[in-house]
């Protein structure tokens, strides 16, 4: 959404591009990150204030993948981490977009393992393994994605 109009189409997914495109051909970091100074984002689910996101991960939350595959073609990093407890994009798409059906995370997941990039021993900054954030997770996905069987208490 565009802050000062407040007008959520004002920014296209085509301009978004086109902008990504010509600051990174002028040498932009891919890696880079943003910071929230003033108003954090805090996930409810395990009480995680998060204060950074790296490009790739706002790629992945806007639903831009022709920006994600651009970010990679010129050098962005899946494993740069990010975040209070280190997390690398492999983690934030298997846990913080949980709530998302599975067939808009898994594109990103695959372009990463079409590229060599996809590491599934990823270890979080707390030493978390991607299969062990999922299972942590333990959430019913949304309508319309695959349903696993229900996640039961030892």
């Amino acid at each position: 959404m565009d802050r000062v109009s407040g007008d959520r189409d004002k920014i296209t997914p085509e301009y978004a591009y086109a902008m990504c495109n010509m600051l990174l051909s002028a040498g932009a970091d891919p890696n880079c990150t943003s910071t929230r100074r003033f108003k954090p984002e805090f996930d409810h689910r395990n009480g995680v204030t998060r204060l950074e996101n790296s490009a790739l991960e706002w790629a992945i939350m806007r639903e831009y993948f022709d920006i994600f595959t651009l970010l990679l073609d010129h050098g962005a990093a899946p494993a740069h981490r990010t975040c209070i407890k280190q997390e690398q994009f492999v983690h934030f798409a298997c846990t913080r977009l949980s709530g998302r059906p599975e067939s808009t995370v898994t594109p990103y997941l695959d372009e990463l393992e079409r590229r060599g990039l996809l590491d599934l021993e990823a270890r979080s900054g707390t030493e978390a393994t991607l299969l062990l954030m999922a299972v942590s997770k333990c959430q019913t996905p949304s309508a319309g994605s695959i349903t696993p069987p229900p996640c039961t208490a030892p």
